[in-house]
């Protein structure tokens, strides 16, 4: 069997990182600016093959403006009064407000203070499991001046990780009857994630980025004889640990005649999780084998 991982940035992005001045408005007296947040997310995936996560993942969810969770906060932001000369501090305060979606945002945007803030937004349960379960998350930071409105673009990618269950056409037309659990946690924490087949039906799983996974399972070799049923092979693949933004593929071939199980283990160059996809060309490989008689 073939185990490979392939490094994807899931969900490209589609708008730009920068913030930027706009129109002003009448709030210059009361020394407050405004920040005007949008974003979207996208299903395609950069990589050197231009794969699209919606290919991967049939009925891929893609969050409209008006579903994306916003978080709004800023660090030691000072509160101003307006005096004769000009703006006077009188205190400093962490800016901290949450709205259910973007276009509600958009429809109350409040007059803030001058200084740095931080927009997250987010779609989805970061530690949900299951085949409709993506995770979508992105963020930028803008300053806000007096009587002016700032534009503030939000990136927004899939940021939990994605699972599948794969095997060659020559596993499948050797071996018979698969059966695949996909494994999620260790010990008592441990959960079955989904099943897998090696059919059309099989769907990719998203998982908790940074979840310990594992695949547990069995096939069954041509029977020797006319009248009875093939030998029962059990396979278990040792556990890996999940990639934010990542699509994790276990991969099954069979060795030449049958004769044996290969797993083989693509290993990620070393990097922070918000690295840009990488290929099988840009990565090494670890090769462990396991004989099945």
């Amino acid at each position: 069997m073939f185990l490979k991982y392939s490094l994807l940035l899931a969900a490209a992005v589609v708008w730009s990182a920068g913030c930027s001045d706009d129109d002003g408005f009448d709030s210059t007296a009361r020394c407050r600016g405004r920040l005007d947040i949008g974003g979207a997310a996208s299903a395609s995936v950069v990589t050197r093959a231009e794969t699209n996560l919606a290919d991967v993942c049939r009925g891929l969810k893609l969050p409209a403006k008006e579903e994306l969770r916003l978080t709004l906060t800023g660090a030691d932001i000072a509160e101003l009064e307006s005096g004769e000369t000009g703006p006077v501090e009188v205190g400093r305060f962490d800016y901290a407000q949450q709205w259910d979606n973007l276009t509600r945002y958009g429809e109350e945007m409040p007059d803030l203070f001058p200084g740095t803030y931080t927009a997250v937004l987010e779609y989805g349960d970061p530690a949900a499991i299951g085949p409709d379960a993506p995770y979508y998350l992105g963020e930028n930071t803008a300053v806000v001046k007096i009587g002016k409105k700032t534009a503030c673009s939000v990136r927004v990618g899939i940021r939990n990780s994605v699972v599948r269950v794969e095997a060659t056409d020559q596993f499948k037309n050797y071996f018979y009857e698969p059966d695949f659990t996909l494994w999620v946690g260790e010990g008592e924490d441990k959960q079955e994630a989904g099943k897998f087949t090696l059919t059309d039906a099989d769907r990719p799983i998203f998982v908790p980025a940074g979840s310990t996974v594992s695949v547990t399972g069995s096939v069954r070799r041509p029977s020797q004889t006319s009248d009875g049923a093939g030998e029962e092979l059990l396979i278990e693949v040792p556990a890996r640990t999940t990639v934010a933004g990542t699509l994790h593929t276990f991969r099954f071939t069979a060795q030449a005649g049958g004769a044996g199980l290969e797993v083989v283990f693509m290993e990620p160059e070393a990097g922070g999780s918000d690295d840009v996809e990488l290929n099988d060309d840009a990565v090494s490989d670890k090769t462990a084998d396991e004989s099945a008689e």
